[in-house]
């Protein structure tokens, strides 16, 4: 009898197993439905290009720019947890809709351009390790946004043009090992804050349009690197 039940709780716990990704599967496909509905674009990744946990398909990225969304739809959102991209441009998410997005370990790209958030809302973004793509163009951030970017040291590319960010906040960046594309266009930068990103040894790409920067400031920048960085002004 003793080996009986043992057998019929394995083969329970085999059916849950095995039955999970069947209905993680189902629960993102009725998800899918619904954020398109909101007139989103969903994009699947799985088995096909062996991303799949398990063998199965998931929700791999999602592009909501200029859509309407609200705090169920976030809810929603940070459900997924394959989510890797995460589009979120011109739309009126707030500061708290943040806090939603916080389980998604896996996310890699996210973009907030032209939204409200503010320096509350990044603090929700603080534990987002895996992320290597932040475009936060057009948003209310200040220099406290940039400790916590600062954090997020697997990034190789962030955009943080036309927002409140001044030189004096670029400091916090120089942990980013990684980054090699760094938007500043609308910020106003001197050559003395120039030379603070020295610390970027893989930059190679600089959007920066400051009209407060001289030739000889630039060259003394670019030629502190083994490949000197293209700057876009």
């Amino acid at each position: 009898m003793r080996q009986m039940l043992i057998g019929v709780t394995v083969l329970a716990a085999l059916f849950a197993w095995l039955s999970y990704p069947v209905n993680q599967s189902l629960k993102e496909i009725e998800l899918a439905s619904k954020i398109e509905d909101l007139g989103a674009r969903v994009t699947w990744g799985g088995s096909i290009e062996g991303r799949g946990e398990h063998g199965r398909s998931y929700i791999g990225a999602i592009d909501l720019s200029g859509v309407t969304v609200n705090e169920e739809d976030m809810i929603t959102i940070g459900s997924l947890p394959e989510l890797t991209h995460l589009k979120l441009n011109n739309t009126d998410i707030s500061d708290s809709d943040l806090k939603h997005l916080s389980s998604l370990s896996k996310l890699k790209q996210l973009e907030l351009s032209g939204t409200t958030v503010t320096d509350d809302g990044m603090s929700h973004l603080s534990g987002m390790k895996c992320l290597e793509v932040l475009i936060l163009n057009d948003c209310s951030l200040t220099n406290d946004s940039l400790k916590i970017v600062g954090q997020l040291d697997s990034l190789w590319m962030l955009h943080i043009n036309n927002t409140s960010v001044t030189e004096d906040g670029l400091d916090s960046l120089d942990k980013l090992s990684k980054l090699r594309t760094l938007g500043l266009n609308g910020i106003k930068v001197t050559d003395e804050g120039l030379q603070r990103l020295k610390a970027l040894r893989k930059l190679e790409v600089l959007e920066l349009d400051s009209t407060f920067l001289t030739e000889k400031g630039i060259a003394e920048f670019q030629e502190s690197f083994p490949n000197p960085p293209l700057i876009i002004r």
